[in-house]
């Protein structure tokens, strides 16, 4: 297993707190348009872990792709 359980957890809440300050910036942008400037970072702080446990899982894939196929030759 790549990560463990609690460190899946962390990510995830780590996750629901960045869309929960994305959410707030988003309905106070209207009032105070400097914002923009900020949710563009919280969405850049919010995407990098999925993107990082995308990369992970396939990288992860093809070397189960490639031992698969070093076995059956």
């Amino acid at each position: 297993m790549i990560f463990s359980i609690p460190t899946l957890i962390i990510i995830l809440l780590a996750i629901l707190l960045g869309y929960l300050v994305y959410r707030d910036a988003k309905k106070k942008e209207k009032e105070h348009p400097a914002l923009r400037g900020a949710i563009v970072t919280i969405l850049t702080f919010l995407l990098t872990p999925v993107i990082l446990l995308v990369l992970i899982l396939i990288i992860a894939l093809l070397a189960l792709i490639i031992f698969i196929l070093l076995m059956l030759i």
